[in-house]
């Protein structure tokens, strides 16, 4: 039932390139059960796990429910270029934060100096601000 939704989402938005879903439907036996945690049950999972990295990556034919080999390309290999493509993202997020984020260098000098530096952007205010309301008053 997921495989055939999230399917269907994927292929109406065009980005099944973007999904990657690994799973072996023929698990049988205690493989199979979620609650059987034994040592020995635990190694087979393991083995199965990495018998699926070998397989290629396959996905569920919408028409008929059956999983079927999208490309050449192994689990393995599509984890790999998953994996880099979401790193890749990451530095680019990081990158733009970073960019967006940094705050205004601060300027360092004697008090004396910035309170004139203050008195006079407020006259240069004081000056922009009365010139330009005589010109939107008269």
């Amino acid at each position: 039932m997921v495989d055939f939704h999230i399917s269907t989402v994927f292929q109406a938005l065009n980005s099944e390139e973007n999904y990657l879903r690994i799973q072996d439907d023929t698990l049988t036996g205690t493989l199979s059960s979620v609650d059987v945690a034994t040592k020995e049950n635990l190694e087979n999972l393991v083995k199965v796990g990495e018998e699926l990295l070998k397989k290629p990556v396959s996905r569920v034919n919408l028409a008929t429910g059956v999983f079927e080999p999208v490309n050449k390309m192994t689990n393995e290999e599509a984890l790999r270029k998953l994996a880099k493509l979401l790193s890749r993202e990451k530095h680019l997020r990081e990158a733009k934060s970073a960019v967006g984020n940094k705050s205004v260098p601060r300027i360092k000098m004697p008090l004396r100096a910035a309170k004139s530096a203050v008195a006079k952007g407020i006259q240069i205010y004081d000056y922009f601000f009365s010139t330009h309301t005589k010109l939107f008053s008269t």
